[in-house]
């Protein structure tokens, strides 16, 4: 489980979602394993579309409120809206330029930049929007 603030709100990974609580801890929504879609009841199991998350480890939010995941098992990045619609992924199973072997931390950096580290291939890789 992993949690992160961004005020007014915090996200949890837990298992293949990703939850949405308000300032009080209130459940606002899960989105993960829906092809992408936010649900209120999510499925409990992992998916491969987009949107869908299998074993995610790393959570960030930029300036903006979109919510970027290290979606570790499906070995890609992925970004959604701050209300949990799917904008778009990057990166697959490889070791070449831009691909993952198992992305774990992800961070954003103040001017639109994101971090990941990829800790099987001992590196961390920035991309720039």
């Amino acid at each position: 489980m992993l949690f992160i603030i961004s005020c007014p709100s915090f996200y949890c990974l837990i298992k293949y979602n990703l939850s949405k609580f308000d300032k009080n801890g209130d459940f606002i929504r899960k989105w993960g394993s829906n092809n992408g879609v936010p649900h209120e009841d999510p499925l409990e199991n992992w998916g491969t579309e987009d949107g869908d998350l299998f074993l995610p480890v790393g959570i960030a939010i930029d300036k903006e409120d979109n919510v970027y995941i290290s979606d570790n098992s499906n070995n890609r990045m992925q970004k959604f809206d701050s209300n949990g619609i799917f904008l778009e992924k990057w990166g697959s199973f490889s070791g070449n330029e831009g691909d993952f072997f198992s992305p774990q931390g992800i961070a954003c950096g103040s001017n639109g930049e994101v971090y990941t580290v990829d800790a099987l291939l001992n590196r961390v890789i920035k991309f720039v929007d």
